[in-house]
């Protein structure tokens, strides 16, 4: 992924599986012990080794960060009150332990959007500069702080959200001309069968929003499966547009399956890995993208300006068409006019 990322293709990593099947342990780990590390944190560790190597080589680069959560189909930006990364001691690296409940978001409402220069993206999410893996591990710490987490029968401390972790990473380099892509890890809330869960009130309203957005991307998984890339339900739920692309568009995408070896997973298991079996019958468009910043800005300029443009088009075509309407009204009235007078000039 590491590899991929830093040669300027999307790349994204999906942990999916049951209920307390340890897909967040997996993918965050312990980040304070290098052999405890999830995922996370090694590819955090792998980006920025390949990053200085490129900066030895002459080249020049910047990542940002984000962390979204999908609590109930609603977006919400773990980051929203984390204050740019600033340089830090290796103790401030966070334990994946430390959980608490959400406070409400204050911040500009979350909206995601699609442009055909950039993709599927979030509209007032935050991106905030890092350049160390200690920048890295504190922002996640503030994000898992505000995640919402809480216990259930089946897990002390049961995700009940999606959590989407993006790197945007930009490489400038003079040699292998200049590059961007999108890396994203996506820890998913677990799968809980309803008629056995003794969840009630708020933790079974969440259960039921988990398994519903699992539904829409099982079923946007079907339809890629089936070749019927036109009509796949991406839409349906915040999650599977989200990952819309990396399901189906430019992205070199993973899915991490979890499983459990109790004998009562049984069944789950099974599930679990009839949906790894249809994401292999997936295949994406992954490009490397060639373009910076200053290019995206450039396109979205040239698009506003089009788009002024046609504004000014319709407004002269439409003053033409109000002067054209005055006219005809005008020249009528002037005909009719003229054939009353010639009606009383000539009665016979």
């Amino acid at each position: 992924m590491v590899m991929h990322g830093t040669t300027g293709f999307n790349c994204c990593l999906v942990a999916y599986g049951q209920t307390g099947t340890g897909k967040t342990h997996t993918v965050h780990g312990d980040w304070q012990s290098q052999e405890q590390r999830g995922l996370l944190p090694r590819i955090s560790e792998g980006l920025f080794e390949r990053l200085e190597q490129f900066r030895a080589e002459g080249a020049s680069w910047r990542v940002r960060i984000s962390y979204i959560e999908v609590y109930n189909d609603r977006l919400r930006d773990l980051l929203e009150h984390a204050a740019p990364s600033q340089p830090r001691t290796e103790s401030d690296s966070p334990s994946p332990r430390r959980h608490s409940k959400p406070g409400t978001a204050a911040g500009s409402r979350l909206e995601i959007r699609n442009h055909p220069a950039v993709g599927v993206y979030v509209e007032n999410l935050q991106e905030l500069p890092v350049e160390h893996l200690r920048d890295v591990a504190r922002l996640v710490s503030k994000g898992e702080k505000a995640k919402k987490v809480e216990r259930t029968t089946m897990n002390d401390r049961s995700s009940r959200s999606h959590t989407i972790f993006i790197f945007k990473v930009e490489v400038r380099d003079a040699t292998n001309g200049d590059h961007m892509s999108t890396m994203q890890v996506v820890d998913l809330a677990g799968r809980e069968n309803e008629q056995t869960s003794e969840c009630k009130g708020d933790r079974f309203r969440e259960l039921r929003h988990i398994n519903r957005s699992l539904f829409d991307l099982a079923s946007c998984i079907h339809a890629l499966c089936d070749g019927n890339r036109d009509h796949v339900p991406f839409r349906n739920s915040k999650l599977t547009m989200l990952l819309s692309d990396s399901l189906a568009s430019n992205s070199r995408t993973t899915l991490l399956a979890t499983l459990t070896p109790s004998p009562a997973g049984f069944d789950e298991n099974i599930l679990t890995c009839r949906f790894l079996e249809s994401t292999g019958r997936i295949t994406t468009q992954p490009v490397i993208n060639h373009f910076g910043a200053a290019e995206v800005q450039k396109t979205l300029q040239d698009e506003i300006a089009n788009l002024q443009s046609t504004l000014v088009e319709e407004a002269v075509i439409a003053s033409r068409q109000t002067l054209l309407k005055q006219f005809s009204q005008v020249w009528s009235d002037h005909h009719l006019q003229a054939a009353a007078w010639a009606i009383a000039s000539n009665p016979s």
